[in-house]
């Protein structure tokens, strides 16, 4: 009978022994599957940066199109033409003229498209300039 407890105690010390280990093992994976979401989610939000830079570039393009009758390429980077076409832009909207897309300008470009919808004039220039300035103090 001793032998029996005995080894019914060894059964049982086993079996703890293996539900401790696939306990381990299932909170590896957990912690390796909470990581992979992470580096995931991290990858997302770089895209999502990416595209909505992208778009802002391309909103950029199509502003500098339309209002110095220029064709630019439309595709998400900035060149050298629009590089010269901005800080037209930016020389005219009174910033400085860095070419650089910098917050200034990225806050200043749906100020003047939203006025552009509102101007059509020969002072296109210096009302839109007007427009970007009023946005820029109550921004």
């Amino acid at each position: 009978m001793t032998t029996l407890i005995a080894e019914d105690q060894r059964h049982r010390a086993e079996s703890q022994r293996r539900l401790a280990e696939d306990a381990q093992r299932v909170a590896e994976q957990e912690r390796q599957n909470a990581g992979e979401q992470a580096l995931l989610a991290a990858r997302q939000a770089q895209r999502a940066e990416r595209l909505e830079s992208q778009v802002d570039i391309l909103r950029l393009k199509a502003l500098l199109s339309d209002l110095y009758d220029v064709r630019l390429i439309k595709d998400g980077t900035i060149g050298p033409m629009t590089v010269h076409w901005l800080k037209q832009f930016q020389s005219d909207m009174g910033m400085d003229a860095t070419g650089e897309f910098d917050a200034n300008t990225q806050a200043c470009v749906p100020r003047v498209i939203e006025a552009m919808v509102e101007v059509s004039s020969a002072n296109q220039i210096e009302l839109l300039r007007v427009h970007c300035r009023k946005g820029a103090q109550s921004g």
